[in-house]
């Protein structure tokens, strides 16, 4: 049996990763009665059996899933439940294409559908600081403002379903090149006797600094690849740039070339590391791990990012060709024989360099340990990487930095 929607105080949240669990959270604090699903159980307050029944319990339902796979199925999951007084909220990173085809699926129950990607941290979450790139009618986001102002602290229209999206993926693409020209920078400055230190304070005060230099260039300097925006993640959203870009005949030289050092990067098991981690075909290696002080086994477990994960062996490379095709654009990318790129370490508990000596995280770098990444023709060619799918790349996109 159907439960009363009530209260006009009731929100839906699917999905229950870093950013999902904090926004209803920051929900239950605004007050809001707030039911929740995840497709591995939680303990969470009020969390109910399916999507369906979510719907049943709140008109409003705010999707955190991993893809657009999973996007389908949540709303397929919830048709029976729709009426045309829902409102169904995407907050998952994915193609116009498929915005647009998610849209079909919820108005053909009646029900009405926003585009919601946003941009934030998971301590931008937890602070109830999101920005939300909204796409859809302007009347039906006005009618929720109110609860996506609850963990956002800035909500924007950006024009029709799909549009919020093709914003998002151009952010990234901007934040994607950024860093990895950012990482050459570094790289160079270094390499010329330049303290990182010195680097980083001339950057601070020149125009080129941004939002995105500010997070990240510390973190290359002290080779912390924690993930707040995974690699996985940020190839995925490059991919869906390289396909839009296809489908409008546009080259893009600079964003495919970060597309083959990206798809370098699954290969050399850095896919949970953060974007940043282009940093490592530099040498800018993760700190060694403070000795443990107390015996192994009282140490705490590390927080979970994902609902679940792919290894990098787990990925298939039967998809259709669109980073091999923009890499005849931008660049041919490195062959898995590179892929220790001098022994830079391919995990955080690795700190390993091209001599196999130990090292502390490298401020004063000397030339010759600096490991560019080749993207040498005829390195590629004998080995060429295998294409992977945006599917299969996929995770649970609610956890990271966006």
């Amino acid at each position: 049996m159907a439960m009363a929607f009530g209260s006009k105080n009731k929100a839906g949240v699917i999905g229950l990763g870093i950013i999902g669990s904090r926004v209803a959270a920051s929900l239950r604090r605004a007050g809001y009665r707030t039911f929740v699903w995840n497709r591995s159980p939680r303990p969470e307050p009020n969390f109910l059996g399916s999507p369906a029944e979510v719907a049943d319990a709140a008109r409003y339902v705010q999707l955190f899933v991993s893809d657009e796979k999973a996007l389908f199925e949540c709303i397929e999951a919830m048709a029976p439940a729709l009426t045309r007084d829902h409102i169904v909220l995407n907050h998952a990173s994915i193609s116009p294409e498929h915005t647009l085809r998610a849209a079909e699926m919820v108005w053909a129950s009646g029900a009405k559908f926003l585009d919601a990607p946003f941009t934030g941290s998971r301590n931008s979450a937890a602070e109830a600081r999101l920005v939300y790139y909204v796409g859809g009618d302007k009347d039906v986001l006005e009618k929720l403002r109110p609860q996506l102002e609850v963990s956002g602290r800035k909500v924007m229209h950006l024009g029709p379903v799909g549009a919020a999206s093709a914003v998002k993926i151009a952010t990234n693409m901007i934040n994607a090149v950024s860093t990895q020209v950012l990482s050459e920078a570094l790289a160079l400055t270094v390499g010329c006797g330049v303290p990182a230190e010195d680097f980083a304070a001339a950057v601070a005060e020149n125009g080129c600094r941004s939002g995105v230099i500010d997070m990240k260039l510390a973190k290359m300097m002290a080779g912390d690849y924690e993930p707040h925006f995974s690699l996985k993640h940020m190839f995925k959203d490059v991919q869906f740039a390289l396909q839009m870009a296809q489908k409008q005949n546009l080259e893009l030289p600079a964003t495919s070339t970060v597309a083959a050092i990206l798809l370098a990067g699954l290969h050399q098991g850095r896919a949970d590391m953060d974007f940043s981690a282009v940093a490592l075909n530099f040498g800018f290696v993760p700190r060694e791990p403070e000795p443990e002080v107390e015996p192994a086994g009282d140490s705490e477990p590390a927080e979970a990012l994902d609902e679940e994960t792919k290894g990098p062996d787990s990925i298939a490379s039967d998809a259709a060709p669109v980073v091999a095709n923009a890499l005849q654009i931008g660049g041919p990318a490195p062959s898995p024989d590179q892929a220790s790129l001098g022994g830079a370490a391919s995990s955080p508990d690795l700190v390993s360099t091209r001599s196999g000596q130990e090292s502390d995280p490298p401020t004063h770098l000397d030339r010759a340990e600096m490991h560019p990444l080749s993207l040498d023709v005829a390195d590629s060619e004998k080995k060429p990487l295998p294409v992977l799918s945006v599917a299969d790349l996929a995770m649970d996109e609610d956890d990271e930095e966006k």
